[in-house]
């Protein structure tokens, strides 16, 4: 199914998802919907108050808040992160795991690996991002903590490259969904992960804090050096979207 409407949830507004994509704001109710994120009742009342199809895109928390919601037939759900995936299947909602959009047009430059590790953890719900679990490690490294609650246009702007140039390897240790975004944009900088929370070819799995302080000390042997050959793999598993949401070629 395509789309070339969307209607973006409160809390995704600051990643502008409309402009990236080239997509109009929400103004037909029988026309292909395209939902980013579904966190508030307005959100949820659009979806069931629209008279066409009806794509949803699950982001994170809003997964859990409304996945017993009943929702019409002709919503499809649709996710790229693995974890709100695999918690539709449980509760046997069908929900498409897609491939990640490419965000950042122009493409970022790849850095070159500083000597930081940065850590995603938002201010506003820090234990969700995995802080203790940050706090309790040991790192011969200066952590670097970063967070995407700063104003949209600043980040995008300068603060975001500011944070990535100074890191050899990203921290984004949420238990569930926390961060996706900031995933996103080190792997396509050449920024290795340590995260469950998306399968892409720059992140790297972990289990235990000995999991994380290993592949942490692992990357550090590569500060100063671009991964030209990672972001290349990262793109592979991207798809880029201009003026029109086509949900088969994310698939």
């Amino acid at each position: 199914m395509k789309a070339t409407q969307g209607h973006v949830s409160a809390p995704m507004l600051k990643f502008d998802w409309l402009k990236s994509f080239q997509l109009d704001v929400y103004h037909n109710k029988k026309a292909p919907l395209l939902v980013f994120g579904c966190y508030k009742k307005k959100d949820f009342q659009i979806i069931v108050k629209h008279r066409g199809p009806v794509i949803i895109i699950w982001m994170g928390s809003d997964s859990e808040k409304f996945i017993h919601r009943r929702f019409p037939r002709e919503v499809i759900h649709v996710t790229w992160i693995k974890a709100i995936h695999d918690l539709f299947i449980k509760e046997r909602v069908p929900c498409i795991l897609t491939k990640l959009p490419v965000k950042e047009i122009p493409r970022p430059v790849p850095n070159v690996l500083g000597p930081k590790v940065y850590a995603y953890i938002q201010r506003g719900k820090p234990w969700y991002h995995g802080v203790e679990m940050v706090n309790s490690l040991t790192l011969k490294h200066e952590l670097l903590i970063g967070d995407h609650s700063v104003n949209q246009q600043a980040w995008y702007n300068g603060v975001q490259n500011r944070y990535y140039n100074q890191a050899f390897v990203g921290l984004a240790l949420s238990a569930y969904a926390g961060g996706g975004m900031s995933i996103m944009e080190m792997g396509v900088r050449g920024i290795k992960v340590v995260t469950n929370v998306l399968k892409l070819p720059h992140c790297i799995p972990w289990e235990t804090k000995e999991d994380i302080e290993k592949a942490v000390l692992e990357e550090s042997k590569k500060i100063g050096t671009i991964d030209h050959e990672l972001v290349a793999e990262v793109y592979k598993h991207m798809v880029e979207i201009k003026g029109e949401f086509d949900l088969t070629k994310m698939i």
